[in-house]
């Protein structure tokens, strides 16, 4: 059984008949019945029912077909795989951050990876949407959540322990030792949509209700408004700090804990090419220096 018959008798499955299979693959429609009937002969079974108008796959056709489709798949993918492996990394390469992660240091990342692989055409996008949508066309999307990433057809790999807090201008009246249910009573400055904060709970993350006062998507405005005193904002803790160090902002001490955010990476597929490859492991090593400053 050779391997090329079994890539003949895929295509005419997939395409639905020999006309159409030898199109596909660019030969004469006589090499792909060659081809066919080579297979059927080293098989000693009949394969496809054949008529003047349609063909069907037989039993033992199905049979081949379940066993033979991933087994090529691989073939393929492990062929262009050390094809990929031997030449330069290449070819466009989309990329989606948070809008609130680490831009200097993110940037710094990015830098050293263009530069080791010129050949790469980086794209990289600021969002701040946790959603992971394939038709957004992204091979990698960096994620952060406090709460478990829903389920999906992505690989998701957690990097790194993001710690949170609440702060709010020194001209606010301090709050300390607060319960989680006086947030109900506070003016919150709330992301996007948001209508609670996560708190560790003995058995995971609990969904704490906020008012909010305002709504913004991004980190940087949230701040700006936190500094003028409009409301309690929930905010990395690497953040906060220059503004606690300089006296502009004071944390809410409360008795439970904000859930810490999670980065993760996610990707499609564990077969991807080589340069998106690269590039997650070339963030992930870097990923360290970032970790020791939150």
């Amino acid at each position: 059984m050779q391997l090329d018959d079994l890539k003949v008798f895929l295509a005419v499955v997939e395409t639905g008949s020999m006309t159409a299979a030898a199109d596909s693959l660019g030969v004469p429609k006589s090499t792909v019945s060659r081809r066919i009937a080579a297979l059927e002969e080293d098989l000693g079974l009949q394969l496809l029912n054949r008529t003047t108008r349609k063909q069907s796959l037989t039993e033992s056709g199905e049979r081949l077909l379940q066993r033979a489709q991933p087994l090529v798949a691989e073939l393929q993918g492990l062929d262009e795989e050390l094809i990929d492996w031997h030449s330069a990394p290449q070819g466009p390469l989309r990329v989606q951050l948070p809008l609130d992660f680490f831009s200097d240091e993110v940037g710094q990342i990015i830098a050293q990876f263009v530069k080791k692989y010129p050949k790469v055409q980086l794209c990289c996008t600021h969002s701040a949407s946790h959603d992971l949508d394939k038709s957004a066309g992204f091979d990698v999307v960096f994620v952060l959540h406090a709460l478990p990433l829903p389920d999906s057809d992505w690989v998701a790999k957690p990097l790194m322990s993001v710690p949170m807090g609440l702060f709010h201008s020194v001209s606010m009246p301090d709050r300390h030792n607060i319960t989680c249910a006086d947030l109900i009573n506070m003016p919150c400055i709330a992301s996007g949509q948001e209508t609670y904060w996560p708190f560790r709970g003995e058995e995971g993350p609990k969904l704490v209700p906020i008012r909010p006062v305002v709504a913004v998507n991004s980190p940087e405005l949230a701040l700006q408004v936190a500094l003028q005193g409009a409301g309690v904002v929930r905010m990395p803790v690497y953040l906060a700090h220059p503004w606690v160090v300089k006296g502009r902002l004071n944390r809410v001490i409360t008795r439970d804990a904000l859930q810490a955010q999670t980065l993760s990476v996610c990707y499609q597929g564990r077969q991807v090419p080589r340069r998106v490859r690269l590039f997650i492991e070339h963030f992930q090593q870097s990923i360290s220096n970032l970790s020791a400053q939150v």
